[in-house]
């Protein structure tokens, strides 16, 4: 009597079991027929969920999380903003170019002293942190802190600068009321020679100098850092006047401006 009750409660506890494993799916869904599907589908469409591959292959989305990345090594990035896309043509002439300035570089290892490069950027009245700027620790029992929203100052002037290796060769800021066009950017190049003269005599005297201008990609970050380190560590919320962008421009130690130059090779093996 015992034994016969001791099987019915096995068969009993293992029907239970059985009910409760989900209905249509498998015990584990890490399979190798899962992974393909799941590479087509990604493939087929780079924006797709993790959501509706689960859903399309009727498996948990934990499960299709880690095939994701444990199994595939792929993660979802942002698409990376560039100033312009270039056909193939543009492409294949852009890496002639970087090869022939590689070619300069390794047969004169003293042509990156006679660069001298520069671009634009927006110099604001005020800047305001970023959120990762303004995070801080904060202990379990504490509140966490609230920030008013702010927007950057609609006050800004457009700031030039030309630098080498050694510094600040020639800066200035657009005129109020002035338009960039042909006619403004050749007085710049005018007072760019002229500084060229004063500053650099021994560049000028043998007149081998090479100008590299208008390079984004490479200085742009840097400017936008000096910028920032203006407002946030000199100025705080004060406007931004020429006097003190100068000074900071002239206390910036000397090896910052050498490593703007230097990037210049690293952003000529990118493009090659």
């Amino acid at each position: 009597m015992l034994v016969l009750m001791s099987l019915t409660y096995a068969d009993k506890l293992g029907h239970f079991e059985c009910s409760l494993k989900r209905a249509g799916r498998p015990s584990t869904s890490t399979t190798d027929e899962n992974i393909n599907e799941v590479e087509k589908m990604i493939l087929a469409n780079r924006r797709i969920t993790v959501r509706e591959v689960a859903e399309d292959l009727n498996i948990s989305i934990g499960s299709c999380h880690s095939i994701f990345i444990n199994d595939l090594g792929m993660r979802r990035v942002a698409a990376k903003f560039v100033p312009k896309l270039l056909n193939c043509d543009q492409k294949q002439h852009r890496m002639n170019i970087a090869n022939e300035m590689l070619d300069s570089v390794r047969d004169d290892p003293n042509l990156l002293q006679r660069v001298i490069t520069g671009d634009e950027a927006w110099v604001y009245g005020y800047d305001v942190d970023t959120k990762a700027q303004s995070s801080q620790w904060k202990l379990p029992h504490e509140p966490r802190p609230k920030k008013a929203r702010q927007v950057r100052s609609n006050v800004k002037v457009l700031l030039t600068v030309f630098f080498d290796c050694r510094g600040v060769v020639h800066h200035e800021f657009l005129p109020q009321g002035r338009t960039v066009n042909n006619e403004y950017y050749l007085q710049v190049m005018r007072n760019l020679r002229e500084a060229i003269r004063q500053k650099r005599p021994d560049l000028w005297k043998n007149k081998n100098w090479l100008l590299h201008h208008d390079i984004a990609p490479v200085t742009h970050r840097c400017f936008h850092f000096s910028v920032h380190k203006i407002v946030s560590e000199t100025l705080g919320y004060r406007k931004v006047s020429a006097r003190w962008v100068d000074k900071w421009l002239k206390e910036a130690a000397g090896d910052w401006y050498n490593t703007g130059i230097t990037k210049l090779v690293d952003r000529m093996k990118k493009s090659d």
